[in-house]
């Protein structure tokens, strides 16, 4: 309702699961510690973490446009579920894939140019917007606080890409949508180049 991002993030929807517990063969073809956490250098990448109960979280895939007004509720459309699942076995050699014990979708708000936006509302006092974190938010999350906790104490974080007064503006909504479905194809071509 402030309108600071309005017409400048774009929801989108992302899939992600959580695997059964790995087994020791399973923990080692990852070759990764538990609480380790990687991310693929892909344009549209897969990034996953092996959690503290030793099951693996892995997201990632191709972005489609969030529902209008409202957020992806938990379940996949079945070509983003057969996506993610094969994209998870490739993973690991042949064989040795946990089971998948659940998936599920949500939304997360992008920016045109990738970077968050953080900074004060003009003409309200003692309130900031951070947002736009193009599928960053959860690392960016603690470091966020932070910087947000400085701007309301009246001190200004140190020279950040993302501290601005809002994103780049987006074209009107029917452009949105079909940039939405256009951007995929040409990042995976950007990543076969």
């Amino acid at each position: 309702r402030l309108g600071v991002q309005r017409g400048r993030v774009i929801p989108l929807a992302l899939s992600a699961l959580a695997s059964e517990p790995l087994d020791l063969a399973q923990r080692a073809a990852l070759g990764l510690a538990q609480g380790t956490g990687a991310i693929d250098s892909r344009r549209l990448f897969d990034y996953f973490r092996i959690t503290p109960c030793g099951r693996v979280v892995f997201g990632g895939g191709v972005p489609r446009p969030a529902p209008v007004g409202g957020a992806v509720a938990g379940h996949l459309p079945p070509g983003s579920e057969r996506a993610l699942r094969a994209a998870f076995r490739a993973l690991f050699p042949a064989g040795l894939a946990p089971r998948v014990a659940r998936t599920w979708g949500a939304t997360i708000g992008y920016t045109l140019d990738g970077l968050p936006t953080l900074g004060a509302i003009p003409g309200r006092p003692g309130l900031i917007h951070l947002g736009g974190w193009c599928g960053h938010g959860i690392a960016l999350s603690l470091a966020a606080g932070r910087w947000g906790a400085d701007l309301l104490a009246g001190r200004a974080p140190a020279e950040l890409a993302w501290l601005r007064p809002r994103a780049p503006w987006l074209p009107f909504r029917p452009l949105r949508r079909l940039g939405c479905r256009a951007l995929p194809p040409l990042l995976a071509l950007g990543d076969r180049l």
